[in-house]
């Protein structure tokens, strides 16, 4: 195999970027599980916007708006607000307030990771069910 075709693979196989991230929707209870017994990097993102993210939120969380998020073409933009910039495996933890914002953040992510190539990817995103509100509805 000659050096021009090695490098069109490789470069195959960098670009599939996000497109391999799993996309997980989960009810709150799992949600809330998976995140506190979590074994790699992860963060935790409020995609509400900021006046709701001020009246309350989960622990630890960093607040982008999903007017923000959707306009990311690196994820390290993220992941640096935290400084996780050298994590190369890691986790995305969405909330947004409700069921009906939620899915519609979950479509939107998929869109984009399926649409473009981002930087840095996480492994996985995870989902809550019913947003912030089923959240606080069950604790």
């Amino acid at each position: 195999m000659d050096i021009k075709k090695i490098i069109i693979l490789l470069l195959g196989f960098i670009l599939q970027g996000c497109s391999r991230v799993e996309h997980l929707y989960i009810e709150p209870q799992a949600f809330m599980q998976f995140y506190k017994n979590r074994k790699i990097f992860s963060i935790l993102v409020d995609t509400r916007l900021v006046k709701s993210y001020k009246k309350g939120h989960l622990d630890l969380a960093i607040n982008v708006p999903t007017f923000e998020l959707l306009k990311l073409n690196d994820f390290n933009k993220i992941k640096t607000k935290v400084n996780g910039a050298k994590h190369k495996n890691w986790v995305l933890f969405l909330y947004a307030q409700n069921e009906k914002d939620t899915i519609l953040l979950k479509n939107k992510v998929e869109e984009l990771c399926k649409n473009n190539f981002l930087f840095n990817s996480p492994n996985m995103i995870y989902y809550l069910k019913g947003g912030y509100e089923a959240l606080i509805h069950n604790f």
